[in-house]
């Protein structure tokens, strides 16, 4: 009788202990901080690509006073085409005009709602026309 209790109290315990394994589920989780991952894991990721990276660097031998020449004509050219942009699609468009930037000639005109911009690059004998929607304000 003693032996038979024993095996009832050792198959109880097996099915308590059964019973409490249960799966659960599966969920993804990113490791790149871009994507949703952990944000600490961003500079262990990009110590990793450093080293992996076979690239020469880009700025070696680069003259500062070249890459300073470059950022400020860079910096005229956007103001530049940012005031044209407003005269030819801004609030108070012009019809129609001409500008001439070195050896560029732009050319617009309104048809309708559409604004016809000719671009004429005199050293490379090239033209470029472009069409875009009038904005309507």
């Amino acid at each position: 009788m003693k032996s038979r209790h024993i095996t009832l109290v050792s198959a109880a315990m097996l099915m308590l202990l059964a019973g409490g394994a249960e799966a659960s589920e599966l969920r993804y989780q990113p490791i790149n901080p871009n994507f949703g991952g952990n944000p600490f894991n961003g500079s262990y990721l990009l110590g990793n690509a450093d080293v992996q990276n076979d690239n020469e660097e880009p700025l070696k031998g680069v003259d500062p006073l070249d890459n300073f020449e470059r950022t400020v004509t860079s910096s005229l050219l956007t103001q530049i085409s940012q005031q044209i942009s407003d005269q030819i699609l801004g609030e108070n468009a012009q019809d129609s005009g001409t500008f001439t930037i070195g050896g560029t000639v732009l050319n617009f005109r309104r048809d309708g709602d559409i604004v016809r911009i000719n671009i004429f690059d005199s050293a490379a004998g090239r033209e470029t026309t472009v069409e875009v929607p009038a904005p309507v304000f």
